[in-house]
Protein backbone atom coordinates (compact mmCIF):
# COMPACT_ATOMS: atom_id res chain seq x y z
CA UNK A 1 0.00 0.00 0.00
CA UNK A 2 1.30 3.54 -0.70
CA UNK A 3 0.79 4.48 2.94
CA UNK A 4 3.47 1.90 3.87
CA UNK A 5 6.16 3.71 1.86
CA UNK A 6 8.04 5.47 4.63
CA UNK A 7 11.38 5.02 6.42
CA UNK A 8 11.30 1.90 8.59
CA UNK A 9 7.96 1.01 7.02
CA UNK A 10 7.09 -2.56 6.04
CA UNK A 11 7.36 -1.88 2.29
CA UNK A 12 11.00 -0.70 2.30
CA UNK A 13 14.16 -2.78 2.48
CA UNK A 14 17.09 -0.51 3.45
CA UNK A 15 20.58 -1.97 3.02
CA UNK A 16 23.18 -1.31 5.67
CA UNK A 17 26.31 0.64 4.73
CA UNK A 18 29.00 -1.40 3.00
CA UNK A 19 32.48 -0.47 1.84
CA UNK A 20 33.17 -0.90 -1.88
CA UNK A 21 36.31 -0.32 -3.86
CA UNK A 22 36.45 1.95 -6.89
CA UNK A 23 38.89 0.52 -9.45
CA UNK A 24 40.24 2.77 -12.17
CA UNK A 25 41.24 1.46 -15.58
CA UNK A 26 43.43 4.37 -16.71
CA UNK A 27 45.79 4.35 -13.69
CA UNK A 28 45.22 8.07 -13.10
CA UNK A 29 43.06 7.98 -9.97
CA UNK A 30 41.76 5.46 -7.43
CA UNK A 31 39.86 5.39 -4.18
CA UNK A 32 36.96 3.94 -2.20
CA UNK A 33 33.29 4.76 -1.81
CA UNK A 34 30.66 4.02 0.80
CA UNK A 35 27.35 2.85 -0.63
CA UNK A 36 23.74 2.55 0.53
CA UNK A 37 20.72 1.04 -1.18
CA UNK A 38 16.96 0.88 -0.81
CA UNK A 39 14.23 -1.10 -2.57
CA UNK A 40 10.53 -1.81 -2.30
CA UNK A 41 10.12 -5.38 -1.13
CA UNK A 42 9.15 -7.97 -3.74
CA UNK A 43 10.01 -5.58 -6.59
CA UNK A 44 12.73 -6.11 -9.20
CA UNK A 45 14.50 -2.74 -8.99
CA UNK A 46 16.33 -0.58 -6.44
CA UNK A 47 18.23 2.68 -6.03
CA UNK A 48 21.81 3.01 -4.79
CA UNK A 49 23.82 6.03 -3.77
CA UNK A 50 27.42 6.48 -2.71
CA UNK A 51 30.04 9.02 -1.65
CA UNK A 52 33.78 8.64 -1.43
CA UNK A 53 37.12 9.83 -2.65
CA UNK A 54 40.76 9.05 -3.17
CA UNK A 55 43.90 10.26 -4.84
CA UNK A 56 45.12 10.89 -8.37
CA UNK A 57 48.56 11.30 -9.90
CA UNK A 58 48.99 15.06 -10.06
CA UNK A 59 52.05 14.66 -12.31
CA UNK A 60 50.03 12.99 -15.08
CA UNK A 61 47.59 14.82 -17.38
CA UNK A 62 44.06 15.09 -15.96
CA UNK A 63 41.50 12.64 -17.42
CA UNK A 64 40.26 13.75 -20.85
CA UNK A 65 36.77 13.73 -22.38
CA UNK A 66 36.76 9.94 -22.81
CA UNK A 67 37.94 8.99 -19.32
CA UNK A 68 36.68 5.67 -18.03
CA UNK A 69 36.58 4.03 -14.61
CA UNK A 70 35.45 0.67 -13.25
CA UNK A 71 33.82 0.28 -9.87
CA UNK A 72 33.31 -3.20 -8.48
CA UNK A 73 32.91 -5.19 -5.32
CA UNK A 74 31.59 -8.44 -3.89
CA UNK A 75 27.97 -7.82 -2.84
CA UNK A 76 27.56 -10.75 -0.46
CA UNK A 77 27.93 -14.49 -0.86
CA UNK A 78 28.16 -15.37 -4.59
CA UNK A 79 27.06 -11.85 -5.52
CA UNK A 80 29.00 -9.15 -7.37
CA UNK A 81 28.55 -5.61 -8.67
CA UNK A 82 30.52 -4.19 -11.62
CA UNK A 83 29.88 -0.66 -12.91
CA UNK A 84 31.43 1.24 -15.80
CA UNK A 85 31.70 5.00 -15.30
CA UNK A 86 32.20 7.07 -18.46
CA UNK A 87 33.15 10.72 -18.32
CA UNK A 88 30.79 13.26 -19.88
CA UNK A 89 33.66 15.75 -20.20
CA UNK A 90 37.28 16.21 -19.15
CA UNK A 91 38.32 17.08 -15.61
CA UNK A 92 38.44 20.88 -15.55
CA UNK A 93 37.79 23.77 -13.21
CA UNK A 94 38.07 21.48 -10.18
CA UNK A 95 35.05 19.35 -11.21
CA UNK A 96 34.12 16.26 -13.24
CA UNK A 97 30.98 14.27 -14.05
CA UNK A 98 29.99 11.03 -15.74
CA UNK A 99 27.37 8.33 -16.26
CA UNK A 100 27.05 4.83 -14.81
CA UNK A 101 26.27 1.69 -16.79
CA UNK A 102 26.69 -1.64 -15.12
CA UNK A 103 25.32 -4.87 -13.76
CA UNK A 104 25.06 -6.75 -10.51
CA UNK A 105 24.42 -10.47 -10.35
CA UNK A 106 23.88 -13.03 -7.63
CA UNK A 107 23.87 -16.82 -7.76
CA UNK A 108 21.78 -18.83 -5.28
CA UNK A 109 23.11 -22.35 -4.83
CA UNK A 110 20.66 -23.25 -2.05
CA UNK A 111 17.22 -22.88 -3.64
CA UNK A 112 15.82 -25.46 -6.06
CA UNK A 113 13.57 -22.93 -7.81
CA UNK A 114 15.42 -19.58 -7.71
CA UNK A 115 19.02 -19.44 -9.03
CA UNK A 116 19.57 -15.69 -8.62
CA UNK A 117 19.16 -12.59 -10.75
CA UNK A 118 20.87 -10.07 -13.02
CA UNK A 119 20.16 -6.35 -12.50
CA UNK A 120 20.91 -3.64 -15.06
CA UNK A 121 22.12 -0.40 -13.43
CA UNK A 122 22.10 3.18 -14.77
CA UNK A 123 23.04 6.40 -13.00
CA UNK A 124 25.20 9.53 -12.72
CA UNK A 125 28.25 10.78 -10.84
CA UNK A 126 29.67 14.21 -10.04
CA UNK A 127 32.95 14.98 -8.35
CA UNK A 128 35.61 17.50 -7.41
CA UNK A 129 39.41 17.58 -7.35
CA UNK A 130 41.77 20.00 -5.63
CA UNK A 131 44.83 20.15 -7.90
CA UNK A 132 46.95 18.57 -5.18
CA UNK A 133 46.17 14.91 -5.84
CA UNK A 134 42.84 14.48 -4.00
CA UNK A 135 39.34 13.91 -5.40
CA UNK A 136 35.82 13.30 -4.07
CA UNK A 137 32.76 11.78 -5.71
CA UNK A 138 28.99 11.44 -5.27
CA UNK A 139 26.85 9.09 -7.34
CA UNK A 140 23.28 7.84 -7.64
CA UNK A 141 22.06 4.82 -9.56
CA UNK A 142 18.82 2.99 -10.33
CA UNK A 143 18.68 -0.75 -10.82
CA UNK A 144 16.18 -0.35 -13.63
CA UNK A 145 15.31 -4.02 -14.07
CA UNK A 146 16.14 -7.43 -12.67
CA UNK A 147 15.78 -10.68 -14.58
CA UNK A 148 15.90 -14.10 -12.95
CA UNK A 149 18.75 -16.38 -13.98
CA UNK A 150 17.78 -19.41 -16.05
CA UNK A 151 21.08 -21.10 -15.27
CA UNK A 152 24.00 -20.36 -12.98
CA UNK A 153 27.13 -21.76 -11.40
CA UNK A 154 30.25 -20.91 -9.45
CA UNK A 155 33.96 -21.71 -9.38
CA UNK A 156 37.14 -21.12 -7.37
CA UNK A 157 40.62 -21.03 -8.88
CA UNK A 158 44.17 -19.77 -8.79
CA UNK A 159 47.02 -18.47 -10.93
CA UNK A 160 50.03 -20.34 -12.35
CA UNK A 161 52.94 -20.02 -14.79
CA UNK A 162 55.17 -22.26 -16.90
CA UNK A 163 58.70 -22.59 -15.48
CA UNK A 164 61.03 -23.07 -18.45
CA UNK A 165 63.81 -24.47 -16.22
CA UNK A 166 62.28 -27.82 -15.24
CA UNK A 167 59.67 -27.42 -17.97
CA UNK A 168 56.60 -27.67 -15.76
CA UNK A 169 53.61 -25.70 -14.56
CA UNK A 170 53.97 -23.99 -11.18
CA UNK A 171 50.90 -23.07 -9.11
CA UNK A 172 50.98 -20.11 -6.76
CA UNK A 173 51.73 -20.98 -3.14
CA UNK A 174 50.98 -17.43 -1.96
CA UNK A 175 48.12 -17.70 0.58
CA UNK A 176 46.67 -14.38 -0.62
CA UNK A 177 46.46 -15.53 -4.25
CA UNK A 178 42.93 -16.53 -5.23
CA UNK A 179 40.25 -16.42 -7.90
CA UNK A 180 36.51 -16.95 -7.47
CA UNK A 181 33.44 -16.14 -9.47
CA UNK A 182 29.92 -16.90 -10.62
CA UNK A 183 28.38 -17.51 -14.03
CA UNK A 184 24.82 -16.98 -15.17
CA UNK A 185 22.44 -16.33 -18.04
CA UNK A 186 18.88 -15.04 -18.30
CA UNK A 187 17.78 -17.26 -21.20
CA UNK A 188 17.63 -21.04 -21.53
CA UNK A 189 21.01 -22.74 -21.67
CA UNK A 190 19.60 -25.20 -24.19
CA UNK A 191 18.81 -22.33 -26.60
CA UNK A 192 22.43 -21.19 -26.63
CA UNK A 193 21.99 -18.30 -24.21
CA UNK A 194 24.91 -15.88 -23.75
CA UNK A 195 26.26 -15.79 -20.22
CA UNK A 196 28.09 -13.41 -17.94
CA UNK A 197 30.99 -14.17 -15.59
CA UNK A 198 31.65 -11.97 -12.55
CA UNK A 199 34.12 -12.48 -9.73
CA UNK A 200 37.14 -11.32 -7.83
CA UNK A 201 40.82 -12.18 -7.82
CA UNK A 202 44.15 -11.36 -6.23
CA UNK A 203 47.33 -12.17 -8.15
CA UNK A 204 50.21 -10.75 -6.09
CA UNK A 205 52.86 -12.68 -8.06
CA UNK A 206 51.48 -11.56 -11.45
CA UNK A 207 51.32 -15.13 -12.79
CA UNK A 208 50.10 -15.24 -16.39
CA UNK A 209 47.60 -18.13 -16.45
CA UNK A 210 44.46 -18.83 -14.43
CA UNK A 211 42.17 -21.83 -14.08
CA UNK A 212 39.59 -23.28 -11.70
CA UNK A 213 40.71 -25.59 -8.84
CA UNK A 214 37.89 -28.13 -8.78
CA UNK A 215 35.61 -27.64 -11.80
CA UNK A 216 32.94 -25.06 -12.51
CA UNK A 217 29.62 -26.51 -11.35
CA UNK A 218 26.12 -25.24 -12.07
CA UNK A 219 22.50 -26.01 -12.79
CA UNK A 220 19.43 -24.79 -14.66
CA UNK A 221 15.96 -23.82 -13.45
CA UNK A 222 14.38 -26.74 -15.32
CA UNK A 223 16.46 -29.37 -13.52
CA UNK A 224 19.53 -29.65 -15.76
CA UNK A 225 23.14 -29.44 -14.60
CA UNK A 226 26.59 -28.78 -16.02
CA UNK A 227 30.20 -29.29 -14.96
CA UNK A 228 33.29 -28.01 -16.72
CA UNK A 229 36.69 -26.39 -16.78
CA UNK A 230 37.38 -22.68 -17.15
CA UNK A 231 40.64 -20.80 -17.57
CA UNK A 232 42.54 -18.15 -19.46
CA UNK A 233 45.28 -15.52 -19.43
CA UNK A 234 45.91 -12.86 -16.82
CA UNK A 235 46.54 -9.85 -19.09
CA UNK A 236 42.85 -9.32 -19.91
CA UNK A 237 41.28 -12.29 -18.11
CA UNK A 238 40.12 -13.61 -21.49
CA UNK A 239 39.55 -17.33 -21.49
CA UNK A 240 37.45 -20.31 -22.42
CA UNK A 241 34.89 -22.62 -20.88
CA UNK A 242 34.31 -26.25 -21.80
CA UNK A 243 31.57 -28.13 -19.97
CA UNK A 244 29.49 -31.28 -19.96
CA UNK A 245 25.79 -30.97 -19.32
CA UNK A 246 22.76 -33.14 -18.61
CA UNK A 247 19.40 -31.82 -19.77
CA UNK A 248 16.20 -32.59 -17.88
CA UNK A 249 15.28 -35.03 -20.65
CA UNK A 250 18.73 -36.65 -20.19
CA UNK A 251 20.68 -36.36 -23.47
CA UNK A 252 24.44 -35.90 -22.86
CA UNK A 253 26.50 -33.43 -24.82
CA UNK A 254 29.39 -30.95 -24.69
CA UNK A 255 28.92 -27.19 -24.59
CA UNK A 256 30.63 -25.52 -27.58
CA UNK A 257 33.81 -23.57 -27.06
CA UNK A 258 32.75 -20.10 -25.97
CA UNK A 259 34.71 -16.96 -25.16
CA UNK A 260 33.89 -15.61 -21.71
CA UNK A 261 32.04 -12.30 -21.65
CA UNK A 262 33.91 -9.97 -19.31
CA UNK A 263 31.84 -6.86 -18.58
Amino acid sequence: MPSELYVDGPALDLDEDEEHTLLISNDTFSGTVRMNGVEIQDQNWDILWFTGGGTYDEYKPLPSDNWHAVMGSPWGEDSYLIWHIDGDSSWSGGEFQGTINGKDMDYNSYSETYLGGLTIDEGDVVGTYDGEGNWQILGMDAGVSQVDLQFGGRFDGDFSYFDTGPGEMVDSDNPSSHLSGILGGTESLWAGSPYIVMGEFNNPDNYKLWTEDNFLQGRTVDGGSFLGVIGGINNSLKGFLYALYIRPDSPRDILPETCIQII
